[in-house]
């Protein structure tokens, strides 16, 4: 399918936000697909953008990607933006995707001398202590988050996998209100 970047600038900034491992990337090949758009992001990850993410590259405030990818959770971040739609995943499976992304790229998994903690982790990053801190920071994240967003915020990430039409059918609407 042929993506390209939004024919006018949109005039409203739309958060795809969460914390990591939620489904962000997931959520985003779908939208993209779904629309024709290229979403953006608040950060640049190569990786992503030499698989085909090309509004990766894109300044997040350009307004010329449908939806821009955030894990921010300061006040001041969150309110830069006109609404979103925020993921939410089963806290257990966020936790292990991110560790998994962490450890072996976006599509990849951890070895297991990362799980049983040995490898190549600094000695802060035993599993332990890692979810430990993830546990913390999802649930800060995610409040934060559904706390400042001014407009409109949809939790779509709760089994986005197995109910995709719908769920997705939810955040599509909520873009097209915005465009």
């Amino acid at each position: 399918m042929d993506r390209h970047f939004l024919p006018t600038r949109s005039k409203q900034l739309m958060a795809l936000a969460s914390f990591p491992g939620a489904g962000n990337t997931w959520a985003r090949h779908l939208i993209e697909l779904a629309t024709g758009f290229y979403t953006g992001s608040y950060y640049f990850d190569g990786s992503l953008y030499n698989k085909g993410f090309k509004g990766e590259r894109d300044h997040w405030r350009s307004g010329r990607n449908v939806c821009i990818k955030t894990h921010e959770s300061g006040k001041k971040e969150i309110e830069a933006f006109d609404a979103s739609i925020v993921m939410i995943r089963n806290p257990y499976k966020a936790l292990m995707a991110e560790f998994n992304r962490k450890y072996g790229g976006h599509i990849g998994f951890a070895s297991q001398a990362h799980w049983r903690g040995k490898g190549e982790t600094s000695a802060n990053d035993t599993v332990p202590l890692l979810l430990c801190n993830y546990c913390c920071n999802y649930s800060v994240t995610t409040i934060v988050i559904a706390l400042y967003i001014t407009l409109f915020t949809l939790y779509l990430g709760l089994g986005l996998s197995q109910d995709v039409d719908k769920r997705l059918g939810y955040g599509l609407r909520l873009i097209g209100l915005l465009l």
